[in-house]
C-alpha cells in the first residue's frame, strides 16, 4: 500500500529551488546581489495572492489601531509585533510550498510557540531599555542633559547628535537579533534566545546584501508614502515576505 495521499494539494514552488522540510543549517554568507533577489522573490510571493496579502495587512492594521486606543492594553500592544511577523512569515512559507494562503495564517503565532514569540519581544525591549539607560548615564556623567529643552548651543546639539547616532548604532545589533527570530521560532521551533543569537549570526554574515536590501526598501518606502501611504498596503506584506525569502536563502538553501 502506498503512503501517497490522493487528496493532497499539489505542491508548487513559487520562487524556485525549495527545501519544503526546512532542514536548517548554520547561516551562510550570500552574495551582495542577494539583497535584490530577496525583494524580487518576495514580490513573486505577493503577486501570487495580492488580494489576500492586502486584506491581511488591513486586518493587522485594524487590530494594531484598536489595541493602541484601548487604555492599559496599549501598554502591551508592542508585544504582538513578533507574533504577527511570525504569522506573515508562516503565510509566506505556505505560499512557497504550494499550500495556499488564508487570512487566519497571520494568527498562527498565537497558536504555535506563542510564549517564545512574546519572549522575543520582551528581550528586545529589555535590551533596548538597557542601551538607552547606559547612554543616559554616560550623558549625565559628562554633564549633558538629554531631556533639557532649553540651553541648546551648537556644542550641545552636536553632542546630542553624537549620542543619537550612537544610540542607533547600539540598536542595530538588537534589530539583527530580532530580524529572523520570529521565522526561526515559528518554522523551526526555536526558543527565543537561541533564535535571536542565530538571527544575529545570519545578519552579521550578510552585512553587504542587507545594506543593499535596506537601501532598496528605503527607496520603496518613500515611493509607497506618496499616494497617501496606500503603497504600504503592498510594501508591508512584501517586507514580511522578504524576511522569509532571506531566511530561506541564508538558513535553508
Amino acid at each position: 500500500m502506498t503512503d501517497t495521499n490522493p487528496y493532497k494539494s499539489p505542491e508548487a514552488d513559487v520562487i524556485g529551488d525549495h527545501s519544503a522540510d526546512l532542514h536548517l543549517h548554520e547561516p551562510t554568507k550570500q552574495s551582495a546581489g542577494s539583497g535584490v533577489s530577496w525583494i524580487s522573490d518576495a514580490f513573486k510571493l505577493f503577486g501570487s495572492k495580492p488580494g489576500l496579502w492586502i486584506l491581511a495587512t488591513i486586518v493587522y492594521w485594524v487590530i494594531v489601531i484598536i489595541l493602541a486606543v484601548i487604555p492599559f492594553v496599549n501598554l502591551v500592544s508592542g508585544f504582538v509585533a513578533p507574533i504577527f511577523t511570525a504569522g506573515f512569515i508562516y503565510a509566506s512559507y505556505k505560499l512557497d510550498t504550494g499550500q495556499g494562503m488564508e487570512i487566519v495564517d497571520i494568527f498562527e503565532g498565537f497558536q504555535r510557540n506563542l510564549g517564545q514569540l512574546v519572549l522575543v519581544a520582551v528581550l528586545s525591549i529589555v535590551l533596548s531599555v538597557i542601551v538607552f539607560a547606559v547612554l543616559f548615564l554616560i550623558a549625565l556623567a559628562f554633564g549633558f542633559n538629554m531631556m533639557s529643552p532649553s540651553g541648546y548651543s551648537d556644542f550641545s546639539m552636536a553632542v546630542a547628535l553624537i549620542f543619537g547616532l550612537l544610540f542607533l548604532a547600539l540598536l542595530l545589533p538588537i534589530v539583527m537579533m530580532v530580524w529572523f527570530a520570529p521565522a526561526l521560532v515559528i518554522l523551526n521551533d526555536f526558543n527565543a534566545w537561541p533564535a535571536m543569537v542565530m538571527s544575529f549570526q545570519g545578519c552579521l554574515r550578510n552585512i553587504l546584501p542587507f545594506i543593499i536590501y535596506g537601501v532598496l526598501m528605503l527607496v520603496m518606502a518613500i515611493i509607497a508614502a506618496i499616494p497617501l501611504g496606500l503603497g504600504y498596503l503592498v510594501l508591508m506584506p512584501v517586507m514580511y515576505a522578504s524576511i522569509y525569502t532571506s531566511y530561506k536563502s541564508i538558513y535553508i538553501k
